[in-house]
């Protein structure tokens, strides 16, 4: 038989457990969580705590794509608007471009294009919560570098990354939240240069890295006479003379005419600065003074420059080859085939498919300035041309708008399965980790009851003295 010290113990031990058990129910009755420490259930705490990391994962991926979504909706934004302004530029490059426009009219489009070029530059040069959205993966400075002379905008360089910024956005795939700017407003289907001047200047042999539209200055740097003949340049020849490569100068001794490539003669007796012009135009400066009576052909060649950047240093040509490399303050070569050059002057070079935003702008403002002297015809001719460089631009942009609305679909598409993942996930652990309130509060009831049957035998129990058996 027990004795009262095992009565007691035994009974202080079942009200114990009876008191943790109910603390336990009411605990996950109030808090309507069936796990709320690990040993409660090890396994389904495990599994509770898998499902909430891949939750808290998909609410990292959810915002990134929100991220991601919101940067392309800053990006479409300012290619909307360029898109717009360059509308607005081809508007006036037509008027322009009509043959009845005067100068006065075109110097008035000129600052209106200016004006555009100003703003598409601010637009390239947005910036979103403190981060440039067009420099790919360099967001803490402007993409696009630009360069004024007089305070006019000379040149626009993309100095931006050429690697844009991934971001996670589902598992195992990322999206550039910043988009490169080169791809939006550079194109890159790289055609032959076509020369459309008169210097007689062709296309060399090796492919071009100029782009857009570039123009040749060919000037002349010295002539050069056979000798034998008493002929020489004359005091102007170095600054004035227009010929470039190989000519033939004809004496005429008994009339004492001289003249160029078959061109006009011109009466002479000893003048060290006889002006002669060619059949087209061309121009040397002879010194007669040493003519010993010389009659026939005298070969004569003039050395030339050639430039595409008035800030690169000029190629000096003394051998008219077919493939001269001429280059830009950048680095970018045009090959040029100057055995047909025969006088200096301002040769527009077109590179389709090269253009870009910036430069076409630039070099449209320019050209209705006129700051390459161009007469009325060829200034018109180009201005026509340049309708055709600024489609080629809006059709890069268009590209860029396209595929920034397949991103948004896809953008969209992957945020729908994210967040469809993300309420599984949370779905499961909440089945795991929630109470069955009903079951809850009938167990609750149970132990309740013998809690209180419990004290009650307990009491009986403790209540019992020698008394109770006389």
């Amino acid at each position: 038989m027990a004795n009262w010290g095992t009565i007691y113990n035994t009974t202080a031990a079942a009200l114990q457990q009876h008191s943790a058990t109910m603390a336990r129910l009411q605990e996950q009755g109030s808090s309507g969580a069936r796990i709320i420490r690990p040993s409660d259930d090890p396994a389904d705490a495990h599994k509770i705590l898998r499902l909430r990391g891949q939750q808290q994962m998909l609410d990292t991926y959810t915002a990134n794509l929100d991220e991601v979504v919101r940067s392309f909706g800053v990006t479409e934004s300012i290619l909307q608007q360029v898109s717009s302004r360059l509308i607005d530029a081809k508007g006036e490059l037509t008027k322009a471009a009509n043959a009845a426009s005067g100068p006065t009219v075109r110097r008035t489009i000129a600052g209106q294009i200016d004006s555009i070029l100003e703003e598409v530059v601010s637009l390239a040069n947005t910036s979103s919560l403190g981060r440039y959205v067009l420099g790919g993966s360099d967001v803490a400075r402007p993409p696009f570098e630009v360069e004024r002379v007089s305070g006019k905008i000379r040149s626009v360089r993309y100095v931006g990354s050429d690697e844009s910024l991934p971001v996670p956005v589902a598992p195992g795939v990322a999206y550039s939240a910043m988009l490169v700017g080169r791809d939006l407003f550079y194109g890159d289907e790289r055609s032959d240069p076509e020369f459309l001047g008169r210097t007689g200047a062709a296309i060399g042999a090796t492919t071009a890295s100029a782009r857009g539209d570039v123009y040749l200055v060919v000037s002349h740097q010295q002539t050069h006479y056979a000798g034998g003949t008493g002929v020489a340049a004359g005091t102007s020849s170095a600054g004035l003379d227009t010929i470039v490569g190989a000519h033939t100068l004809t004496v005429n001794a008994a009339a004492h005419t001289v003249s160029l490539d078959s061109g006009p003669t011109v009466s002479f007796t000893n003048e060290t600065n006889l002006k002669v012009t060619g059949i087209t135009g061309e121009v040397v400066y002879v010194d007669m003074s040493g003519w010993a009576g010389y009659d026939g052909d005298v070969a004569i060649s003039a050395d030339a420059w050639l430039s595409i950047d008035d800030s690169a240093p000029p190629v000096s040509v003394t051998s008219f080859t077919d493939n001269i490399a001429v280059a830009d303050a950048d680095g970018r070569v045009l090959y040029v085939d100057a055995t047909g050059i025969t006088k200096v002057g301002v040769e527009p070079v077109h590179i389709a498919g090269t253009t870009d935003l910036f430069g076409t702008l630039i070099h449209i403002r320019d050209l209705l300035d006129n700051t390459r002297y161009m007469t009325y015809q060829e200034q018109t001719d180009l201005l026509a041309k340049a309708v055709g460089s600024l489609d080629d631009v809006s059709k890069v942009l268009t590209l860029g708008l396209t595929a920034l609305g397949g991103r948004f679909q896809a953008m969209a598409a992957l945020k729908e399965s994210v967040t469809a993942i993300r309420n599984r996930a949370s779905d499961q652990a909440d089945e795991l980790e929630q109470v069955d309130i009903v079951a809850v509060a009938t167990e609750l009831a149970r132990v309740q009851v013998l809690y209180e049957m419990t004290l009650a035998v307990s009491a009986k129990l403790m209540s019992t003295s020698l008394l109770d058996y006389i």
